[in-house]
């Protein structure tokens, strides 16, 4: 239960840096990240 806390935090954090990456860069990596981000809670949710 606490490893999968630990990845669901590792993963958010990771997405954020490519939320921040695509309003500097690229719009389109802006999306890219909300929807793996979705994905991500989606699948947490889902467990």
């Amino acid at each position: 239960m606490l490893h999968i806390g630990l990845l669901a935090i590792k993963f958010i954090s990771f997405n954020a840096n490519i939320k921040v990456e695509g309003t500097t860069m690229n719009s389109m990596s802006n999306v890219r990240g909300r929807k793996v981000l979705d994905e991500a809670l989606r699948v947490v949710a889902g467990r």
